[in-house]
């Protein structure tokens, strides 16, 4: 192609180049990335004062000189966006928990720019709960790095983002040269919705003129992956050209907090985010974001069965003097878990507790009552350090007593991880049996 010919082609590709600038309609979306170069060129064609071109004849190629002018695509800021929680708002955990939600946020700018995060109570007002924390606990960058920022706010974080020229149908999308704006293999980026890892990032070559010489722009590529994998990514089918690629973060939001005055807590929270270019535009508040803390709640109930005389259980009976009774206690609980569950009792006045006769004996002592929690039933002996328990490492129950006389103390010690002096857990749901024999005096 002669000097004349590249000038023109030149000049035509300078042009349409410089009104490739514009916006989606209905949306504040640049379709050019930041960093992008708009290399405009303009020429002239002459031939001298006897009408002669290049050649000294009137019918050669005319002479030509051009000029050119460069501009820098600049950064046009965009409220991010912003998808959570997960799991969804309205979770139920114990008293005393902690419910972890998760948090997406990525940039909808032509390039990268600095954002907050950012979390705090809201106009519904949290009730019933005493020692709240709502904590942003975990900040995953795009890189699988991670930062426990411990904190309500999260300021001033870079988010990388380019604007797609085209993708190749296999696994590679195009930028303008320079526009990779902080995107770099091992990145977790997102384009419309859909989340990839990046593969590489190549680099290409900027746009230039020089006196009649034009180096055309090489775009930069990034080939990317599935999310997470190194499997090449299947752009086939889909045309991703004035898309934004954005880096992706991720945030975990930590509440914890206790029930009080014997009602289920709630607690609110808010999210919100902005840019702090242009004025920070914000994303509309996700707003009461809310955990209920439930609090335990045990009940407890006793009968009392006449054996000798083969009655059913019931809240009261009678008997003679010389005769069994059998005593059955309930505990269930309707609530959340509760910890450290003890149950305190004593051998019922004008009684005498039976030990031995009724359940049979076990190695290291003689066994008064058993513990049942629905699954596993155990033997409780007045040895208390020799409790039959079933195989495993969890617990069901544990007792001790002071004696068989009436008025002697009784202590159960039920729940998981419990041992021989001191409760443990009784998860929500979960029913727990005790059953001992006495005989009237």
């Amino acid at each position: 192609m002669n000097r004349q010919n590249r000038l023109k082609t030149l000049l035509a590709g300078g042009l349409l180049l410089a009104t490739a600038i514009g916006f989606s309609a209905g949306t504040a979306q640049a379709e050019t990335a930041a960093n992008a170069t708009i290399l405009n060129v303009v020429n002239v064609e002459y031939k001298d004062a006897g009408g002669n071109g290049q050649d000294g004849t009137p019918s050669g190629a005319a002479f030509v000189e051009s000029a050119s002018a460069s501009v820098s695509v600049e950064l046009l800021a965009a409220a991010p966006t912003v998808t959570g929680p997960t799991p969804a708002s309205g979770q139920t955990v114990a008293s005393g928990a902690t419910q972890v939600y998760e948090f997406e946020m990525y940039s909808n700018a032509n390039g990268d720019d600095e954002y907050d995060f950012t979390i705090n109570g809201t106009a519904t007002a949290d009730a019933d709960v005493a020692g709240l924390s709502e904590i942003i606990s975990l900040v995953t960058y795009p890189d699988g790095t991670t930062a426990n920022p411990g904190a309500t706010a999260v300021n001033d974080f870079n988010i990388g983002a380019s604007v797609i020229l085209a993708d190749d149908d296999s696994d590679t999308v195009s930028v303008p040269f320079g526009s990779d704006n902080n995107i770099e293999a091992g990145d977790d980026v997102i384009i419309d919705g859909t989340k990839y890892t990046v593969n590489a990032v190549a680099a290409g070559t900027a746009p230039a003129h020089s006196a009649d010489s034009l180096t055309a722009e090489t775009n930069t590529t990034i080939s990317l992956y599935d999310y997470g994998t190194t499997n090449a990514a299947d752009l086939s089918g889909v045309d991703l050209s004035g898309l934004v690629i954005s880096e992706l973060y991720l945030f975990e939001v930590s509440v914890t907090a206790t029930a009080i005055n014997g009602n289920d807590g709630e607690s609110y929270f808010t999210v919100t985010a902005d840019t702090d270019t242009d004025g920070g535009a914000a994303i509309t508040p996700i707003s009461d974001i809310n955990t209920t803390f439930a609090t335990a709640g045990l009940t407890i109930t006793k009968q009392v069965r006449n054996v000798s005389q083969a009655n059913p259980f019931a809240n009261s009976d009678s008997g003679k003097p010389g005769e069994t009774l059998e005593y059955r206690i309930t505990v269930t609980n309707a609530g959340s878990d509760a910890t450290s569950v003890e149950v305190s009792d004593a051998v019922p006045v004008y009684t005498t507790l039976v030990a031995g006769s009724a359940y049979g004996t076990n190695g290291g002592g003689t066994i008064f009552a058993q513990v049942d929690d629905g699954t596993n039933t155990v033997n409780v002996t007045t040895a208390t350090d020799s409790e039959t328990q079933p195989g495993g490492t969890t617990e069901t129950g544990f007792g001790e007593t002071a004696g068989t006389a009436s008025g002697d103390s009784i202590a159960f010690y039920i729940g998981d991880d419990s041992t021989n002096a001191a409760g443990g857990t009784v998860s929500a749901g979960i029913t727990y049996t005790i059953i001992y024999q006495v005989t009237i005096d």
